[in-house]
């Protein structure tokens, strides 16, 4: 079965002088392409599932400009850097990954010694992720 995950993300509407990037969420959905009719996709929307987490499960706090991409074979995805709020505030790990079964947890990935947001990132393989660009901040202690 392939799935599209999201995680995270503003909420934010446009203001009339531009986007405010405020509320950041930890929401977390999926969407089915199995179950989805490419020929009509007005109802799309309404095909999009919240990840119900069991009460044990840990969560990411809210962030919004975070990276993400499947790994694994797909069977995973890695979520990297991004903002909590307020939005000037970066988590100390900076990497996070989790299955995309709602049984498992998420885990930390090794420590980077920098920290970025807005960069993309891709599955090597093998347990390699490959990220780049977006801006650099130092870690925070």
């Amino acid at each position: 079965m392939k799935e599209i995950h999201c995680y995270g993300g503003y909420t934010s509407p446009p203001t009339e002088t531009g986007i405010s990037y405020t509320n950041a969420t930890n929401d977390h959905i999926y969407l089915t392409l199995d179950t989805l009719n490419f020929t009509s996709l007005t109802t799309a929307e309404q095909k999009w599932q919240n990840v119900d987490r069991p009460a044990n499960l840990r969560i990411l706090p809210s962030l919004g400009s975070l990276s993400i991409a499947s790994i694994a074979t797909e069977t995973q995805f890695v979520v990297y850097g991004g903002f909590t709020e307020p939005i000037n505030q970066i988590l100390s790990t900076t990497a996070w990954k989790c299955s995309t079964s709602t049984n498992n947890s998420w885990s930390p990935f090794p420590s980077q010694g920098f920290y970025s947001t807005y960069s993309p990132i891709v599955d090597l393989g093998g347990s390699r992720v490959w990220i780049w660009g977006g801006l650099e901040y130092e870690k925070p202690d």
